[in-house]
């Protein structure tokens, strides 16, 4: 089967010598992946026979989100989120430990919004034990919290007291869940 050469595609290995040359003829089209955001085309650089994917050397490779959520924060880096009379919140929750954005709402600050979170964090994750949960002092986060994660959670609200731009108190605050006679919280 004879392939066709494709002009818009450059070779992304640094090694060969036509890297980042367009118009060289070299690169053809080599199968197709399936991504949870779609199918992806991959392409053979005929010079140094590598493989790569269609979202090698842009923002979305490797990207974990879908194209439009990243788009969105991008736009919203550059233009800005809202103003001060209408600020604009970009909700979301992180697995800390592998820094994944596990789920991500952006809106006002408001119940709905933070339902819409939680929601989809329980519709996307599996939950095999309970985890701690934090949040800010807000309070529609205390009740969205304990109407759809009370059993399946330990929820604590950290709270910053400001002043003039600098943190002058942090007040840790336990609502579902014990603490532990050594002062620890149990998981």
């Amino acid at each position: 089967m004879k392939y066709k050469s494709v002009r818009d595609r450059c070779c992304q290995n640094e090694k060969c010598q036509d890297f980042r040359k367009y118009g060289e003829r070299n690169i053809i089209r080599h199968s197709k992946y399936t991504t949870r955001q779609g199918r992806r085309r991959r392409y053979l650089c005929k010079t140094c026979e590598k493989t790569f994917c269609s979202t090698k050397g842009t923002p979305y490779y490797r990207l974990h989100k879908s194209r439009l959520d990243f788009d969105e924060v991008a736009q919203m880096t550059v233009e800005g989120v809202g103003t001060k009379k209408k600020p604009v919140w970009i909700f979301v929750a992180i697995e800390v430990w592998s820094r994944m954005w596990t789920s991500m709402v952006v809106g006002s600050r408001n119940y709905r919004n933070i339902k819409a979170l939680l929601n989809h964090v329980i519709d996307t994750c599996q939950i095999v034990n309970p985890f701690i949960f934090t949040t800010d002092g807000f309070e529609p986060y205390s009740w969205a919290v304990k109407n759809l994660m009370s059993s399946i959670c330990l929820y604590a609200q950290v709270i910053k007291k400001r002043r003039k731009n600098r943190v002058i108190k942090v007040e840790r605050r336990l609502i579902i869940g014990t603490k532990q006679k050594n002062g620890t919280t149990p998981i």
